[in-house]
């Protein structure tokens, strides 16, 4: 069966918990594991701990929206901490958070993970292959950053630092390649910053990867960047704004991936980026350091045995999964 919502609540959020109510009804879950607030709003609404539950914030409710909004979504995560037999945090930063914020109850750190083995470093023949089949060029400079167009991630400030690079004549053959889509497209493309292509939500994103110099990840909060995870993985230097939960991601000098920068701060973030574009070993060194750590701490296989470990707690069930 399927579930449909929209992504924040509304109108159409009495709905939307009628409909999740049906399909536990009919499906009589052993478990239920919710994916992000609006999931774990209905949810645990319909659930009220009456099937085990575990609740997985992917950045919590509270980190957005104005004052009130902010407060009514602290109340509610305390609240709904008593419907929640497990809570998984996705970095040891939100789950620090949600403990100073009074969200109790048995918060586990499962990091994010990713697949290795497809998001690797290209090859040199594999590079100008993806060049080519994205048609860029193959003697031009291409940091990408990955992300929906949305006030979380940033781009806002970013491309305040792009047009700040792309003023000096060095970088006039670099581009920004802005991979997402969402409802900051068009107040980003009214900038008019130079030398950036709006790409659009794409299904896959490792050839952009594969033919991309460096990544970049402006984002104001995060749980921990997937799009942070595969770009490492795939070789490239990251850089990335010190929010709670990027450093666990690149890591700290001398063996960091990449580099994190104040955040809302444009000028430190275009600094960095010259710094990797005019010396690429820079990139290339944090780039194999950050594939390095990627492999050794974010693998699939520990990802799948913690979540195994987390839904054995929330059924007191030593044998589930």
């Amino acid at each position: 069966m399927t579930w449909r919502a929209e992504r924040a609540p509304s109108a159409a959020t009495a709905r939307e918990l009628r409909a999740f109510t049906r399909v536990v009804d009919v499906v009589q879950p052993d478990l239920v594991h919710l994916h992000s607030s609006k999931a774990g709003l209905v949810g645990r609404l319909a659930l009220r701990g009456n099937t085990p539950t575990v609740f997985q914030p992917h950045g919590w409710s509270f980190l957005s929206g104005g004052a009130l909004i902010r407060r009514g979504a602290f109340a509610w995560e305390r609240q709904a901490a008593r419907w929640t037999d497990v809570v998984v945090c996705g970095s040891h930063a939100e789950a620090d958070l949600a403990r100073r914020s009074g969200v109790g109850g048995d918060i586990r750190v499962v990091h994010n993970a990713v697949d290795t083995a497809r998001f690797r470093p290209p090859t040199i023949d594999e590079r100008l292959r993806a060049r080519a089949e994205l048609g860029l060029e193959e003697f031009r400079a291409y940091v990408v950053c990955v992300g929906r167009l949305h006030y979380q991630k940033g781009q806002d400030h970013l491309l305040v630092a792009w047009n700040r690079l792309t003023a000096d004549e060095r970088f006039e053959r670099a581009e920004l390649l802005l991979i997402g889509d969402g409802p900051l497209r068009p107040s980003l493309e009214a900038v008019g910053a130079r030398s950036v292509r709006f790409v659009g939500a794409q299904d896959d994103v490792r050839t952009w990867l594969f033919a991309a110099d460096l990544a970049v990840q402006p984002s104001r909060y995060e749980t921990l960047s997937l799009a942070t995870l595969e770009a490492l993985a795939c070789g490239l230097c990251v850089v990335a704004t010190d929010i709670p939960g990027m450093s666990e991601a690149i890591g700290t000098a001398p063996a960091a991936g990449g580099i994190c920068v104040a955040p809302d701060e444009p000028a430190a973030l275009s600094a960095a980026l010259q710094a990797r574009l005019i010396d690429p070993k820079i990139a290339q060194n944090e780039g194999q350091l950050g594939r390095a750590r990627v492999a050794r701490m974010f693998s699939t296989d520990d990802h799948t045995d913690k979540i195994a470990t987390a839904y054995r707690q929330a059924t007191r069930d030593p044998s589930f999964w």
